[in-house]
């Protein structure tokens, strides 16, 4: 049973990291690059971090020692403050659940955690020769399925297929920047992966074709993805340095750390350069792409000066993007990214979310990794150049993420990271520690409590928000004469899904309206059709917009969707429907007093 337990949980640990970042559920599943891996991603998570709650019940060294505890401190207490500005900030909803879109929300955070506890356990226990190989050859799998859709897809082959043409570049993950970052992973995971001591020839091989597949990608060679070259060459960089910074000889070594001091200089006086008008740096970076991301960043800067201790809570920014919006990103130089949830750089963005702490704790963080890296060397477990690389994917992660954001995969893979660097500064040391049994006469009570917990976990945060997908992606593709009666369907069945997306339904429902409004008056029928259509597709918004008091985006479209429901509507009932079209305006107002779309509609 203990055995056939073990292996449940190892392999659980591999199919969870080969599949989520290639599952693609269909073009009509709602937001399918991201909602057809989350809800999986949960629901695996929660089987296997249950299943080994028990394994560490009855099987004491696969418990973590305190050693672990100890290098997961950080990443906990970062958590736990981005938890509290979560639930004090202006939609706790969005911050735990984050968007359909998105998925990156704390409760993504929390199953990441609980994964990378499994595996630290593994590794710990079984070692890097064993279970290691052997889930980084999953991870390393599931990147090759990636590296060809991207391959396959419209900055690649250009096949036809109508996943990879909406795809962005991103393969199945849908998107160019957030798969180079994952890529990223795959790069530095695989040149650590080639290095274990014991691979056989034909996995040496293996691991070598999927390396050249992945630095070949057409995001690499045709530079769509500037952010992830630059990382990895000044990864790289940093990785040589560290390399020769464990050198024996005490110049190599001291040059050496000199050198390292004097990069990590040169990179902040040159992202201070970047970041400043009016440079030649700036202004390149203004031509060859765009201005968006200063724009992006002044606007997280003023969040976060009017809130710096707790933040707005995490997946919050688009609540101070509208507020500080700047029409600026209007002009020529810009893409006018007129709804946007991101500020594109990690730090501004834990900034907004919890504050100038947040981006302490989240520092930590990321000096725990480095530190842990290294006492991985010191105690022998990964070798010296294992050790480099390492270090140059830790900073090649955090380059990329001056200028993107984190998606579910690139969670994913950095829990995988975590895990095993904390997990390899466990020892096998920790087998010999005294550790009590569970005695069996609990078990029962053990077994019923965790069928109890995963059962109710996977209906929360899986069934449910899987069955809200399906029932938006249902309700939005149903004719015209049948939708009016399932609005109310979306309604209790999830938090999930019921901000930014909404806001995106009653967008696209007043621009369908609004480029078929002379036709649809000189259809009878469809204009019967299309009043009971706006009228229940308004009471449903409106028991939305009641708990969803900051989102701009979903007034502003029900102010436009009343003033096409009064003009269809006509006679008296026209002028109820235009004063609350006025009334929602005037509170979209309130939410971006700068935004131009909201002064033309007032103006209507």
């Amino acid at each position: 049973m203990k055995d056939w337990l073990e292996k449940v949980v190892g392999w659980g640990t591999y199919a969870i990291i080969f599949f989520t970042p290639i599952l693609y559920f269909g073009v009509n599943f709602f937001s399918p690059y991201t909602t057809s891996k989350t809800f999986f991603f949960y629901g695996l998570t929660e089987i296997v971090f249950v299943l080994w709650l028990y394994l560490i019940s009855v099987k004491p060294e696969y418990r973590l020692p305190k050693k672990i505890w100890i290098c997961f401190t950080p990443l906990l207490v970062f958590l736990g403050w981005l938890t509290i500005a979560g639930i004090s900030g202006v939609r706790p909803e969005l911050s735990f659940w984050s968007s359909l879109m998105r998925g990156t929300g704390l409760i993504t955070l929390y199953h990441g955690l609980a994964l990378s506890l499994v595996v630290a356990s593994l590794i710990s226990t079984k070692g890097l020769s064993s279970y290691g190989r052997s889930l980084l050859t999953w991870f390393l799998n599931g990147s090759f399925v990636l590296a060809l859709s991207v391959w396959l897809g419209n900055e690649g082959l250009n096949l036809s297929a109508e996943f990879l043409q909406k795809s962005k570049g991103g393969g199945l993950i849908g998107n160019s920047s957030l798969a180079a970052t994952y890529l990223i992973f795959t790069l530095f995971l695989g040149l650590f992966t080639l290095f274990i001591s014991g691979n056989s020839r034909k996995l040496r091989i293996w691991i070598t074709i999927i390396l050249l597949t992945t630095i070949s990608s057409p995001l690499f060679l045709g530079f769509s993805a500037r952010a992830a070259v630059l990382g990895i060459v000044i990864g790289l960089v940093f990785g040589v340095l560290s390399y020769l910074s464990l050198s024996k000889r005490n110049f190599v070594r001291y040059t050496s750390v000199a050198f390292l001091v004097l990069c990590a200089l040169v990179s902040i006086f040159t992202w201070k350069s970047f970041v400043t008008e009016d440079t030649v740096l700036h202004q390149k970076f203004t031509e060859s792409a765009t201005g968006n991301r200063f724009v992006f960043w002044d606007i997280a800067k003023q969040g976060l000066a009017e809130k710096p201790i707790l933040g707005w809570g995490p997946e919050n920014y688009s609540v101070v993007y509208q507020k500080y919006f700047d029409p600026v990103i209007f002009e020529n130089s810009n893409t006018a990214e007129v709804w946007n949830d991101r500020a594109h750089n990690i730090f501004l963005e834990l900034g907004v979310a919890g504050g100038y702490s947040a981006i302490f704790f989240y520092l930590l963080f990321l000096v725990s990794l480095i530190i842990g890296t290294h006492k991985a060397f010191t105690n022998s477990q990964i070798s010296r150049l294992q050790f480099s690389i390492l270090i140059s994917l830790i900073v090649a992660y955090i380059l990329q993420n001056l200028f993107v954001f984190d998606s579910l995969s690139s969670l994913l893979a950095l829990s995988i990271l975590t895990a095993i660097i904390f997990g390899l500064n466990g020892g096998l040391e920790s087998r010999s520690e005294s550790r009590k049994l569970l005695p069996s006469s609990f078990r029962p009570y053990v077994i019923l409590f965790l069928v109890i917990f995963v059962l109710t976990s996977l209906y929360i945060f899986t069934f449910l928000p899987y069955k809200k997908v399906t029932t938006i992606s249902e309700v939005i593709g149903l004719s015209l004469n049948k939708r009016p009666d399932h609005y109310k369907d979306l309604l209790h069945i999830s938090p999930v899904g019921d901000g930014w997306e909404i806001g995106k339904i009653a967008e696209d429902a007043y621009l369908l309206y609004s480029k078929n409004i002379v036709s649809i008056k000189k259809d009878s029928k469809l204009l019967a059709y299309s009043k009971v259509d706006l009228g229940k597709l308004l009471e449903y918004l409106e028991v939305v917009a009641e708990k969803r008091v900051y989102d701009y985006r979903l007034y502003l479209n029900m102010s436009r969707l009343y003033h096409i429901y009064a003009d269809l509507a006509g006679g008296v009932e026209a002028k109820d429907l235009t004063k609350r079209a006025l009334e929602l305006g005037f509170y979209a107002k309130t939410l971006s007093p700068n935004d131009p779309q909201v002064n033309i509609l007032l103006r209507q």
